[in-house]
This record gives structure tokens, C-alpha cells and sequence, in this order.
């Protein structure tokens, strides 16, 4: 009866493990599945905000303190 207990358990154990390395792996698709869709929404946001690197690093852009253009 001891044997078949032990090997219950150990049967228990095994399929504890593999739950628990399904979910991490999961874990680690979605993570890497959100790592991608930010990455693509940030290139997406530098490409539409007309901003040049100049301006992302906190430089007051030239435009900005040139003359203003003649009305006509």
C-alpha cells in the first residue's frame, strides 16, 4: 500500500510539474507577445508624432526660435 501511495504522489508531482512549466511558458508567450505589440506601438508613435531625435532628448528644436514666416 506504501508503494502505490508513493507512486500516486509521485504521479501527482510530475503533473504538478508539467502544469506548472505549461503556465510558465505561457507566461513567457504573452510576455514576449506584449514585449512585441509595445515595441510596435512605440515605433508606430515616433513615426506619427513628427517629433525628430533632437526633440526626444529634450533640445529645443531650431523650427521653435527661427523667425516666423511673413504674412503675405
Amino acid at each position: 500500500m506504501s508503494e502505490e501511495n508513493s507512486n500516486i504522489q509521485k504521479k501527482e508531482l510530475e503533473q504538478a510539474i508539467t502544469q506548472a512549466l505549461d503556465a510558465l511558458t505561457r507566461a513567457q508567450q504573452l510576455i514576449r507577445a506584449d514585449l512585441a505589440l509595445s515595441e510596435r506601438a512605440e515605433l508606430k508613435n515616433e513615426q506619427t508624432s513628427g517629433e525628430t531625435e533632437e526633440e526626444n532628448d529634450g533640445n529645443i528644436p531650431p523650427w521653435l526660435l527661427g523667425k516666423p514666416p511673413r504674412l503675405q
